[in-house]
């Protein structure tokens, strides 16, 4: 059961109704919206560079009209792509750290059981 369990992508209540009795319920399904979470951070980081780059692109172009502001918002955007790559990185490893947790608890409860 618990393999089946661990490599779903979400819980679907009306397949694994027996989810409800196990006793790794809590363990499962929190291993499971981990990696929920770690795919929503992803985008979340895709979306943060993407507008990082972009800005990056536009303060290149103003560069020549307006060099200190062009320069001021190049730096800005370096700054703000190294923070949303930082911190999708941090995140990233938290939500497996989480997820290995949560599957050697299960595990512990497994063999309790």
């Amino acid at each position: 059961m618990k393999k089946e369990c661990f490599g779903t992508d979400f819980v679907d209540s009306e397949k694994y109704r027996e989810c409800a009795e196990c006793n790794q319920y809590e363990e499962c399904t929190g291993a499971v919206y981990a990696g929920e979470a770690k795919a929503a951070n992803a985008f979340g980081q895709a979306v943060g560079l993407v507008l990082g780059i972009m800005g990056a692109v536009l303060s290149a172009f103003w560069m020549p009209a307006h060099p200190i502001a062009g320069s001021l918002c190049l730096f800005v955007s370096v700054i703000y792509l190294l923070a949303v790559f930082r911190a999708g990185r941090e995140a990233a490893e938290r939500y497996d750290q989480d997820r290995e947790v949560l599957t050697k608890q299960a595990d512990a409860k497994g063999a309790e059981a």
